[in-house]
């Protein structure tokens, strides 16, 4: 990095309605290059439709992202800033309306009247979590990004895990931090096997 300062977005959900970027908010992040920063991380992109929680989320979730996002990556890049993205599920911080399903979450938990219960995940779910945030690393990795961040904060599904609070699981996920830790060390193992570090 050229300095030690690092923008972290604190605007989100300014992308197109499909998930993409747009001009005005690739702007924003072209902006903070310019001013100096060392390094820019990318807002909490949903990973899949299933964990998509606001209709202007930026996603990586599909081929049809890749294109926006690594031109955004070439622009920062062209200012001298290096250029991550925040990778996220909402797990049961979303809608049916917004995800196209019903929510899933460790466990039963509704986050109120602007979202649905959700259902409590099953192993056949963590293997397409993982498998969700492996192939949007993967697309980060084609886009040019210079690292990911996995968002283990903001209620989202990771954070949800983690919670005594939204966690109440007495399995492999649940109990001691230590396995309320389990998805999340699965994706990071998952995710170091399969891109270049």
């Amino acid at each position: 990095l050229r300095n030690r300062i690092i923008f972290s977005p604190f605007v989100e959900n300014q992308a197109a309605k499909d998930g993409s970027v747009n001009p005005a908010m690739a702007q924003n992040y072209l902006e903070m290059a310019r001013e100096g920063v060392g390094a820019i991380v990318l807002e909490s992109s949903y990973v899949a439709q299933q964990g998509r929680s606001h209709p202007n989320q930026l996603g990586i979730s599909e081929e049809r992202h890749i294109q926006g996002l690594a031109q955004l990556v070439n622009a920062i890049h062209a200012e001298g800033a290096k250029v991550g993205i925040r990778l996220t599920h909402a797990g049961a911080r979303t809608s049916e309306f917004l995800c196209g399903e019903q929510p899933v979450g460790p466990s039963l938990i509704n986050f109120g009247k602007d979202f649905d219960a959700c259902r409590e995940f099953d192993e056949g779910d963590v293997e397409e979590f993982v498998l969700f945030f492996v192939h949007a690393a993967e697309r980060a990795e084609e886009a040019g990004f210079d690292f990911i961040e996995l968002n283990g904060a903001q209620h989202q599904l990771l954070d949800q895990c983690l919670s005594n609070r939204y966690n109440n699981r007495a399995d492999e996920y649940g109990g001691p931090v230590e396995r309320r830790m389990t998805l999340s060390t699965k994706i990071i193992k998952a995710i170091k096997t399969r891109v270049s570090s």
